[in-house]
């Protein structure tokens, strides 16, 4: 029961203005922890590859180089939603975008990385979302006066 409703939640979310196409890592304990991500937006991919203090921090600043969009992760949580060495992490993060309200994202994968990466995505796509979304309204009042 579990499992239909995390898989709901990620697949209606905000509609998919970044969607992430592949995501490689590379850590080591004396490495620098880096991340190469291909994101597809309006029908491109873009590929860009990023460093950071730690593999999750590579990978969220180099959605953020890509996206042109900078978040302030304020909160990141991974659960495990089954058991076993093929156990789905479901990775709730919650993000700032321009110093505005945290937008939460969400991301369900075997890969811990990669559902974190979703999340990140996901509350990136929530945020541009609420920000159409807004516009959209001041345009209808405006309108109306």
């Amino acid at each position: 029961m579990g499992y239909i409703i995390l898989v709901t939640n990620e697949m209606t979310k905000a509609p998919k203005i970044y969607e992430l196409v592949a995501l490689q890592l590379m850590d080591c304990s004396n490495g620098v922890p880096s991340s190469a991500i291909t994101i597809r937006h309006d029908g491109d991919e873009i590929t860009d590859a990023g460093i950071g203090e730690g593999t999750i921090d590579a990978v969220f600043k180099t959605i953020d180089r890509i996206s042109g969009y900078e978040g302030q992760l304020l909160d990141y949580k991974v659960t495990s939603v089954s058991k076993g060495k093929d156990a789905l992490a479901n990775v709730t993060v919650k993000v700032s975008f321009n110093n505005e309200p945290a937008i939460i994202g969400h991301g369900l994968n075997i890969d811990t990385m990669l559902a974190s990466a979703r999340a990140y995505v996901g509350a990136l796509n929530s945020y541009l979302s609420m920000q159409g979304r807004m516009r959209e309204r001041s345009v209808d009042s405006s309108k109306s006066v």
